[in-house]
């Protein structure tokens, strides 16, 4: 069979291959124990088939039902290697790594976004974050951000920008309570008189707008009819459907397993190594929290002078 190492690193590409198609992916995810001996590999000793490996379940993750069945490989790692905490052994190899690979370095940093960030249920997403604290990721991070590799940086900075501040939200939570309490009527009639215009004249816009619409759409219609139309071929729409499905992927939607192509696996794949998963809401949070920090340092200049 040749050497074990090669073996091992063969057999995950094999997987990897099967399972980029619809009747393999199902049977692969169908397996009570597949996934399990794909996460098990992370202890082979070559940290290019851990990244190897890390790349293929991020990829699971963002499949329909994928996210639980990784979640419960690693809960099956737990037990079988004995760790204190899920994801500890994998967090060691991220820290304390014999060898230097930035592949390796870029798909365990892309592995913990898509595992943490990709689920929908914010309290269940905080939860996940704070197991990776828990194991120092946040404190580790810091020492990396003066690091040289501009795809490690750009994996990091995904991460943080997916990332929910606890704190943050607590004090938004009490701030708004805070102002509600404080709000006198006067005030707030002038708010309600000020909130009335404006939605008079956004509705009044609005139906301008649509009125503007209607008309080039029936002018539209108009000219379509004058010209000859074609029916779609089977062909046509069958190319249609699979670039709407390979959208889906590039918009960083969770594929429904019912909706697997064959293809999909290297699409999710090819995505991820041309940019980092990151969430819709990410990029609003990562103003806010520029801003603040700005904020805070013009005050701590201040405080200075």
């Amino acid at each position: 069979m040749g050497d074990v190492t090669d073996d091992v690193h063969i057999c995950i590409m094999c997987l990897r291959a099967i399972m980029n198609f619809q009747n393999g992916f199902n049977r692969v995810i169908a397996h009570p124990k597949v996934i399990n001996y794909i996460a098990l590999s992370l202890n082979h000793k070559s940290y290019r088939t851990k990244s190897l490996v890390l790349e293929l379940l991020a990829a699971v993750c963002l499949v329909g039902g994928g996210h639980e069945i990784i979640l419960a490989a690693f809960d099956h790692f737990k037990l079988v290697c004995q760790e204190r905490r899920r994801f500890e052994t994998l967090l060691n190899y991220f820290q304390h790594f014999e060898e230097f690979s930035i592949d390796f370095m870029v798909a365990c940093m892309q592995f913990v976004n898509i595992v943490v960030h990709s689920v929908e249920d914010m309290n269940f997403r905080v939860y996940l974050q704070y197991e990776f604290t828990l194991l120092g990721i946040d404190y580790y991070l810091e020492k990396l951000k003066t690091t040289e590799s501009e795809r490690l940086q750009v994996q990091i900075q995904a991460y943080l920008d997916n990332m929910f501040t606890v704190a943050q939200l607590l004090e938004d939570s009490e701030t708004k309570n805070e102002s509600s309490r404080t709000t006198t009527p006067a005030t707030f009639f002038s708010f309600f008189v000020r909130f009335a215009i404006a939605y008079k004249r956004s509705a009044d816009e609005n139906r301008q707008r649509k009125e503007r619409e209607t008309a080039a759409a029936e002018l539209e219609s108009e000219k379509l009819q004058h010209r000859d139309s074609k029916k779609k071929t089977n062909q046509a729409e069958l190319l249609s459907e699979l670039k709407e499905r390979q959208q889906q992927v590039k918009e960083k939607k969770i594929l429904n397993q019912s909706e697997f192509y064959h293809g999909a696996l290297e699409e999710i794949l090819l995505d991820l190594k041309n940019e980092p998963y990151r969430r819709a809401d990410a990029v609003r949070r990562s103003r806010r929290r520029q801003t603040q920090e700005l904020k805070l340092g013009t005050k701590l200049q201040e405080m200075a002078i």
